[in-house]
């Protein structure tokens, strides 16, 4: 039994093993004990885990009010075609600007960051901005 941990694993052939967790046999071209289901089956639930711990931001507040668009927005457009005065727009989208400003749960969505380009701004140093900030100049002659 000795002799048999200390043979190498054949990458280019690959190997017939048993799987340790259901005991089916399987052709791997890596060195490992589980087949591909068990793998897959553990990663699924590492990442259910993750997503558990990861804060998402909370859905838009006015979903659920009215998904009908062309009954939601056909009035205002026709209003906006009716106004054919600058002046008159700049009014109309003032006082739609107050009432979005003035909504407080709505500001509160706009305002949470909790999104993926602030989560990749706030990220401290990565492989990615490092070699964009820093770009390799090495053997780099300008003449």
């Amino acid at each position: 039994m000795a002799g048999l941990w200390n043979v190498k694993f054949d990458h280019t052939n690959g190997e017939t093993r048993q799987c340790k967790e259901c005991g089916i046999s399987f052709h791997t071209m890596k060195p490992r004990y589980r087949c591909n289901k068990c793998v897959n089956a553990a990663q699924k639930i590492i990442e259910q885990k993750k997503r558990l711990l990861y804060e998402k931001k909370e859905p838009y507040p006015y979903q659920g009010i009215n998904h009908n668009y062309k009954q939601r927005f056909y009035p205002l457009r026709t209003k906006l075609h009716k106004m054919k005065v600058r002046s008159e727009w700049k009014a109309y989208f003032k006082l739609k600007l107050d009432e979005i400003l003035n909504d407080a749960l709505l500001m509160k969505w706009i305002n949470d960051r909790r999104d993926k380009e602030t989560a990749e701004s706030k990220q401290v140093k990565s492989r990615k901005t490092i070699t964009k900030e820093y770009p390799n100049h090495h053997d780099y002659y300008e003449y």
